[in-house]
């Protein structure tokens, strides 16, 4: 009789775990896509790709932006200006709320809000209202570049960081790529107004799927507290990791505005076939950001920044030596090169002041380091300036070569200190 008393019970249990069991693995229907790595990463870089393909709509559409505003290079050369703005405006916000709150919140909220800003674009008729919004967009973006790495730092270990930053990274140039195939060609089947909605309304579904399927990693706290740890503004090693990121943004803006037209004057080459050399730099690019990461991961970061600053600088003095009777096969291999090393150094550098920064105030760090690299955009305009007055690209090379070869020696400043002897 006992045992006929306790069987029920044993049955009712059991029944009850199974429906525990049942009821769990259907309450969080994205639980089990967000609790892996994997599908951590692939969330992160598409937000990331999301933010990349809005902000090339100047860029690609930029014609049809032109006739249908009746606007000039110029005043499209401040839209793209805008975007920049907005990036380099809402870093430090960004990162300054991804430390207060969920990065899940701060980064849904950002790239949802650029997209919903995008899509107003697309009504606009006015190229002042046109150029705000874009600028407001953009700092949409800028909350996805800041929240980002640590969604990265919760779900992977630190040996395996660089590598998945690196990945993270490749969202930039293949939204852009994505972005420069389909919304011509969108926009060929309406206009630039439908192409941009697009884009837009892309950007804000993604940020729901980010809201819906991604969670915080339990057990993994980011906030520290009781650490009394040095601000990291005070850091000697990241104001000069910092600067030498600051000279391979440098070359990296450079690369990106002159490069076709070098080759066009230099090689007597017609555009589009020089625009292809730059896409040469754009693939070294991808596969360099998750290079580098790896080989962050392997030897440590501060040693793949000297390295990827180095290669870069290398690379400078190559395209100083190209004249018309370069071989094209040669040409090539400088520039896929080029876009190894001075479009591929992002990841490094984050994984590289994640290490140094508390990991309360890591989005802080991260939002002030990338404004004062963006700074790097403005050698643009002097680069350009030096090739006019010359009337040659070759003292433009050399000068940013020079520039990224101080790079080098602040990335040495950036050395971990070795710890003092102790004192018997």
């Amino acid at each position: 009789m006992a045992w006929a008393r306790h069987a029920p019970a044993g049955r009712a249990s059991s029944r009850r775990r199974h429906l525990r069991f049942h009821m769990r693995s259907l309450s969080l229907p994205g639980r089990s896509l967000a609790g892996r790595p994997t599908s951590v990463l692939v969330m992160a870089t598409g937000l990331l790709a999301a933010t990349a393909a809005y902000q090339t709509v100047p860029g690609v559409l930029g014609p049809l932006l032109e006739t249908d505003l009746g606007i000039n290079q110029a005043a499209l050369g401040l839209l793209s200006a805008a975007l920049i703005g907005g990036m380099a405006i809402g870093l430090l916000p960004g990162g300054v709320l991804s430390d207060r709150f969920s990065e899940r919140t701060i980064m849904t909220i950002g790239v949802g809000g650029g997209g919903l800003a995008m899509f107003a674009a697309s009504f606009s008729t006015s190229f002042p209202v046109l150029a705000v919004l874009f600028f407001v967009a953009s700092i949409g973006a800028a909350f996805a570049a800041t929240g980002g790495p640590k969604t990265i730092i919760r779900w992977f270990a630190p040996n395996r960081r660089g590598t998945a930053l690196g990945i993270r990274q490749t969202g930039v140039p293949l939204g852009g790529v994505v972005a420069s195939v389909l919304l011509p060609a969108i926009a060929v089947a309406g206009d630039w107004r439908l192409a941009t909605r697009c884009v837009a309304i892309a950007a804000v579904l993604v940020a729901i799927l980010f809201w819906a399927l991604y969670r915080d990693r339990d057990g993994e706290p980011l906030v520290e507290s009781g650490i009394d740890q040095p601000s990291i503004y005070r850091s000697r090693r990241f104001v000069a990791a910092t600067g030498c990121a600051l000279t391979l943004q440098a070359a990296q803006a450079c690369t990106l505005t002159y490069l076709t037209v070098d080759l066009h004057q230099t090689l007597g080459l017609p555009a589009a076939t020089a625009a292809l050399f730059l896409a040469v730099a754009l693939i070294g690019a991808v596969v360099g950001r998750v290079g580098w990461g790896t080989v962050g991961d392997l030897i440590g970061n501060r040693r793949a920044l000297t390295s990827v600053s180095a290669l870069a600088a290398v690379c400078c003095c190559l395209m100083s030596l190209v004249d018309s009777t370069s071989s094209l096969v040669a040409v090539a291999l400088v520039c896929l090169v080029l876009g190894l090393a001075a479009m591929s150094w992002n990841a490094v550098y984050i994984s590289l002041v994640t290490t140094m920064a508390p990991r309360r105030s890591i989005g802080s760090a991260l939002g002030t380091g990338l404004s004062i690299v963006l700074l790097g955009f403005s050698v643009a305009p002097l680069f350009g300036r030096v090739a006019d007055v010359a009337h040659s690209f070759r003292p433009a090379w050399v000068a940013l070569a020079l520039l990224v070869t101080v790079g080098v020696a602040l990335s040495f400043v950036a050395r971990t200190p070795k710890p003092e002897p102790a004192v018997v």
